[in-house]
């Protein structure tokens, strides 16, 4: 199952692949075989000492997004049954990686001085455009590409009700105006986008 090795009384079966399902995945994916997935958790171990805590179970198609969005990750490329087992075994879906990246690593408040300025001066300008319950906070992520380029510089945290900002947009010549800009684009009225669009003319 981990390496995708087929016995030998299986290779007269053409359409076999290493994505087909086997007894093994079946019954380590199985919610009723398995109840409290510890086969599956005893593989992520296996994977993870095999491979490195750095890590990540993909599929080819997912390697770019995780080289370009998560480079303190490692993908490896599985097959889809043993990716199967390995989501109850501790790794996550892609959806389920970007919120770990976004809203629970690497996340900070503005730091006193010069950010909390260009905070404070980037929701001045939301305030005129209509958004009066904004809380901004920071995150570092490590990415390979440009940030900008890729539209990886905001997201919207729903259950803290936070706007978290890749800390990289401190760098660009006007942050605040570029922070107000991209937190308007995740706010959920979009007459606050055209009313800051609006107004910076």
């Amino acid at each position: 199952l981990m390496n995708g090795i087929e016995d030998d009384d299986d290779e007269e079966e053409e359409d076999v692949t290493a994505d087909s399902e086997c007894l093994e995945s079946i019954l380590m994916s199985s919610v009723e075989f398995d109840p409290v997935g510890i086969c599956a958790k005893a593989l992520g171990t296996r994977f993870a000492k095999e491979f490195g805590v750095k890590a990540v179970p993909c599929l080819s198609h997912e390697v770019e997004w995780f080289q370009e969005r998560m480079a303190h990750k490692t993908p490896v490329v599985v097959p889809q049954r043993l990716l199967n087992v390995l989501r109850r075994g501790g790794y996550f879906d892609l959806q389920r990686e970007t919120q770990e990246v976004w809203f629970m690593e690497n996340v900070r408040p503005p730091g006193e001085g010069e950010e909390s300025a260009v905070v404070e001066k980037a929701m001045e300008l939301l305030k005129r455009a209509g958004a009066n319950d904004v809380t901004i906070m920071f995150v570092k992520i490590e990415a390979v590409v440009d940030p900008v380029k890729h539209k990886y510089m905001c997201r919207y945290n729903d259950a803290f009700v936070q706007y978290h900002v890749n800390d990289s947009v401190l760098k660009l010549e006007k942050p605040a105006e570029a922070i107000a800009m991209y937190v308007a684009q995740e706010y959920p009225d979009g007459h606050v986008l055209l009313n800051l669009m609006c107004s910076s003319k």
